[in-house]
Protein backbone atom coordinates (compact mmCIF):
# COMPACT_ATOMS: atom_id res chain seq x y z
CA UNK A 1 0.00 0.00 0.00
CA UNK A 2 1.16 3.43 -0.78
CA UNK A 3 2.18 5.68 2.06
CA UNK A 4 -0.41 8.34 1.10
CA UNK A 5 -3.13 5.77 1.71
CA UNK A 6 -1.78 5.03 5.21
CA UNK A 7 -1.61 8.73 6.05
CA UNK A 8 -5.14 9.22 4.79
CA UNK A 9 -6.41 6.24 6.85
CA UNK A 10 -4.64 7.55 9.96
CA UNK A 11 -6.15 10.98 9.44
CA UNK A 12 -9.64 9.53 8.98
CA UNK A 13 -9.26 7.39 12.15
CA UNK A 14 -8.10 10.47 14.07
CA UNK A 15 -11.04 12.50 12.80
CA UNK A 16 -13.51 9.69 13.56
CA UNK A 17 -12.15 9.25 17.09
CA UNK A 18 -12.36 12.97 17.76
CA UNK A 19 -15.85 13.09 16.19
CA UNK A 20 -17.05 10.24 18.45
CA UNK A 21 -15.76 12.09 21.51
CA UNK A 22 -17.57 15.26 20.42
CA UNK A 23 -20.83 13.38 19.70
CA UNK A 24 -20.66 11.59 23.07
CA UNK A 25 -20.10 14.85 24.93
CA UNK A 26 -22.85 16.54 22.91
CA UNK A 27 -25.31 13.74 23.76
CA UNK A 28 -24.38 13.80 27.46
CA UNK A 29 -24.85 17.57 27.51
CA UNK A 30 -28.18 17.28 25.66
CA UNK A 31 -29.36 14.72 28.19
CA UNK A 32 -28.26 16.91 31.09
CA UNK A 33 -29.90 19.98 29.54
CA UNK A 34 -33.14 18.03 29.14
CA UNK A 35 -32.97 16.95 32.78
CA UNK A 36 -32.38 20.51 34.00
CA UNK A 37 -35.10 21.89 31.75
CA UNK A 38 -37.54 19.32 33.08
CA UNK A 39 -36.44 20.09 36.64
CA UNK A 40 -36.59 23.83 35.91
CA UNK A 41 -40.13 23.42 34.62
CA UNK A 42 -41.06 21.51 37.78
CA UNK A 43 -39.46 24.15 39.99
CA UNK A 44 -41.03 26.95 37.97
CA UNK A 45 -44.44 25.34 38.44
CA UNK A 46 -43.88 25.06 42.16
CA UNK A 47 -42.74 28.70 42.28
CA UNK A 48 -45.99 29.67 40.54
CA UNK A 49 -47.95 27.66 43.12
CA UNK A 50 -46.09 29.35 45.98
CA UNK A 51 -46.62 32.76 44.42
CA UNK A 52 -50.34 32.02 44.08
CA UNK A 53 -50.64 30.83 47.67
CA UNK A 54 -48.78 33.93 48.89
CA UNK A 55 -51.11 36.14 46.83
CA UNK A 56 -54.11 34.43 48.44
CA UNK A 57 -52.70 35.13 51.90
CA UNK A 58 -52.10 38.77 50.93
CA UNK A 59 -55.67 39.07 49.64
CA UNK A 60 -57.03 37.42 52.78
CA UNK A 61 -55.01 39.78 54.97
CA UNK A 62 -56.57 42.69 53.08
CA UNK A 63 -60.04 41.34 53.77
CA UNK A 64 -59.14 40.96 57.44
CA UNK A 65 -57.92 44.55 57.53
CA UNK A 66 -54.17 44.20 57.93
CA UNK A 67 -51.17 44.43 55.65
CA UNK A 68 -49.20 41.19 55.75
CA UNK A 69 -46.01 42.88 54.50
CA UNK A 70 -46.11 45.36 57.38
CA UNK A 71 -46.77 42.55 59.87
CA UNK A 72 -43.78 40.54 58.61
CA UNK A 73 -41.58 43.62 58.83
CA UNK A 74 -42.89 44.58 62.29
CA UNK A 75 -42.39 41.10 63.70
CA UNK A 76 -38.96 40.64 62.17
CA UNK A 77 -37.71 43.97 63.54
CA UNK A 78 -39.18 43.25 66.96
CA UNK A 79 -36.76 40.33 67.21
CA UNK A 80 -39.40 38.13 68.73
CA UNK A 81 -40.23 35.04 66.77
CA UNK A 82 -43.61 33.62 67.68
CA UNK A 83 -43.64 29.85 68.14
CA UNK A 84 -44.53 28.04 64.94
CA UNK A 85 -47.79 26.06 65.18
CA UNK A 86 -46.52 23.47 62.69
CA UNK A 87 -43.43 22.46 60.74
CA UNK A 88 -44.46 24.48 57.68
CA UNK A 89 -44.51 27.71 59.63
CA UNK A 90 -41.04 26.99 61.00
CA UNK A 91 -39.68 27.35 57.46
CA UNK A 92 -41.44 30.69 56.91
CA UNK A 93 -38.70 32.91 58.40
CA UNK A 94 -36.31 31.61 55.72
CA UNK A 95 -38.64 32.80 52.94
CA UNK A 96 -37.85 36.34 51.93
CA UNK A 97 -40.85 38.45 51.13
CA UNK A 98 -40.17 41.35 48.87
CA UNK A 99 -42.46 44.06 50.04
CA UNK A 100 -43.82 46.65 47.65
CA UNK A 101 -41.88 49.90 47.24
CA UNK A 102 -44.34 51.78 49.43
CA UNK A 103 -46.70 50.50 52.11
CA UNK A 104 -49.58 48.83 50.36
CA UNK A 105 -53.03 50.06 51.33
CA UNK A 106 -55.99 47.77 51.89
CA UNK A 107 -58.34 47.36 48.94
CA UNK A 108 -60.84 49.67 50.64
CA UNK A 109 -58.23 52.38 51.23
CA UNK A 110 -57.01 52.03 47.64
CA UNK A 111 -60.53 52.38 46.22
CA UNK A 112 -61.27 55.47 48.28
CA UNK A 113 -57.93 57.09 47.43
CA UNK A 114 -58.18 56.39 43.70
CA UNK A 115 -61.83 57.36 43.38
CA UNK A 116 -61.20 60.59 45.29
CA UNK A 117 -58.20 61.32 43.06
CA UNK A 118 -60.24 61.10 39.84
CA UNK A 119 -63.38 62.71 41.32
CA UNK A 120 -65.79 63.74 39.73
CA UNK A 121 -65.00 61.07 37.11
CA UNK A 122 -66.23 57.52 37.70
CA UNK A 123 -64.10 54.48 38.46
CA UNK A 124 -64.71 50.86 37.49
CA UNK A 125 -63.91 47.77 39.52
CA UNK A 126 -61.90 46.11 36.73
CA UNK A 127 -59.82 49.25 36.18
CA UNK A 128 -59.12 49.60 39.90
CA UNK A 129 -58.13 45.95 40.14
CA UNK A 130 -55.69 46.29 37.24
CA UNK A 131 -54.23 49.49 38.69
CA UNK A 132 -53.77 47.75 42.05
CA UNK A 133 -51.99 44.86 40.33
CA UNK A 134 -49.78 47.28 38.36
CA UNK A 135 -48.92 49.40 41.41
CA UNK A 136 -48.37 46.66 43.98
CA UNK A 137 -47.91 43.46 41.98
CA UNK A 138 -50.54 41.69 44.04
CA UNK A 139 -53.26 39.77 42.23
CA UNK A 140 -56.64 40.11 43.91
CA UNK A 141 -59.76 38.00 43.34
CA UNK A 142 -61.81 39.39 40.48
CA UNK A 143 -64.86 40.13 42.65
CA UNK A 144 -63.06 41.83 45.55
CA UNK A 145 -63.15 45.34 44.10
CA UNK A 146 -66.80 45.14 43.04
CA UNK A 147 -67.83 43.80 46.45
CA UNK A 148 -65.86 46.48 48.24
CA UNK A 149 -67.37 49.22 46.05
CA UNK A 150 -70.84 47.85 46.85
CA UNK A 151 -70.10 47.82 50.57
CA UNK A 152 -68.86 51.41 50.40
CA UNK A 153 -72.12 52.39 48.72
CA UNK A 154 -74.13 50.74 51.52
CA UNK A 155 -72.33 52.54 54.35
CA UNK A 156 -74.19 55.20 56.28
CA UNK A 157 -73.35 57.75 54.96
CA UNK A 158 -72.36 56.20 51.62
CA UNK A 159 -68.79 56.73 50.41
CA UNK A 160 -69.48 55.61 46.82
CA UNK A 161 -72.50 55.64 44.52
CA UNK A 162 -73.17 53.66 41.38
CA UNK A 163 -74.65 54.89 38.13
CA UNK A 164 -75.52 52.23 35.62
CA UNK A 165 -73.89 48.84 35.90
CA UNK A 166 -70.17 49.65 36.14
CA UNK A 167 -69.59 53.32 36.94
CA UNK A 168 -68.85 54.16 40.55
CA UNK A 169 -68.51 57.72 41.84
CA UNK A 170 -66.80 58.97 44.96
CA UNK A 171 -69.14 60.73 47.38
CA UNK A 172 -67.20 63.51 49.15
CA UNK A 173 -68.11 63.88 52.83
CA UNK A 174 -69.15 67.52 52.41
CA UNK A 175 -71.67 66.67 49.67
CA UNK A 176 -72.95 63.56 51.33
CA UNK A 177 -76.66 64.09 51.84
CA UNK A 178 -76.83 61.80 54.86
CA UNK A 179 -74.11 63.82 56.56
CA UNK A 180 -76.19 66.95 56.14
CA UNK A 181 -79.27 65.30 57.61
CA UNK A 182 -81.12 65.05 54.28
CA UNK A 183 -81.95 61.51 53.24
CA UNK A 184 -82.33 60.34 49.67
CA UNK A 185 -85.30 58.21 48.67
CA UNK A 186 -83.04 55.14 48.55
CA UNK A 187 -81.80 55.80 52.08
CA UNK A 188 -85.34 56.29 53.38
CA UNK A 189 -86.42 52.92 51.98
CA UNK A 190 -83.43 50.97 53.26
Amino acid sequence: MPRDYDDREATIRTFLARFEVLVDEFNRNASEIEFHQRRGTELGGRQDELRGMAAQLVAASDLLGFNIYEEVERRSTAGKAEPAPDATAAVAPQMTLSSPPSPRPTVRQFILRESERVYPEPVRAAGLRQRFLDDYGVPVHEKTFGMTLYRLSREKPPRMRREGKQDWFFVPPETNSAASGVLTAEQMLS
